[in-house]
């Protein structure tokens, strides 16, 4: 074999085959979680054991949602205790299966739930003492106002 019909390196033609590159090193991002994260499985027991109660809320949120829904002022806000019942109900059944499975991806879902949940009530929670003292200002401020033009 000539030097023109040798391949690249000087080598000659009959030794070993080329060898594939090396895989590269597996990423955080691309390796997947395990099929049962025995971690997941321990943080999520405090809300597996409470996932009854969160399902008791969610019914209670739901059917006061409906029972609002049935007054004419309490249609415009029936619709918030209903998303947060049904939020309790998904955030009970992905802890349910994160604790059965070990699943990352639901014990995930379960606190962005519950998450939301928290949000929802605190920004609830902050609107009702604004409209409480806006009602109470302006009760407050006739009562004085009417007390004041007695006096005259």
């Amino acid at each position: 074999m000539s030097e023109a019909e040798s391949p690249p390196g000087g080598a000659p033609a009959h030794d070993t085959p080329p060898q594939p590159p090396p895989p590269a090193a597996p990423s955080a991002w691309s390796t997947p979680p395990p099929a049962s994260d025995p971690l997941v499985q321990e943080l999520s027991w405090p809300l597996y054991r409470a996932r009854g109660w969160l399902q008791f809320l969610g019914v209670m949120a739901i059917l006061s949602g409906v029972i609002q829904a049935l007054t004419l002022v309490g249609i415009v806000v029936a619709w918030l205790p209903i998303w947060l019942g049904a939020l309790m109900f998904q955030s009970a059944e992905r802890i349910d299966s994160a604790r059965r499975s070990g699943s990352r991806p639901d014990f995930e879902k379960a606190m962005d739930r519950l998450r939301l949940i928290f949000v929802i009530q605190g920004v609830t929670a902050l609107a009702s003492i604004a409209l409480a003292a806006l009602v109470l200002m302006t009760f407050g401020l006739a009562g004085i106002l009417g007390a004041l033009s007695s006096l005259d």
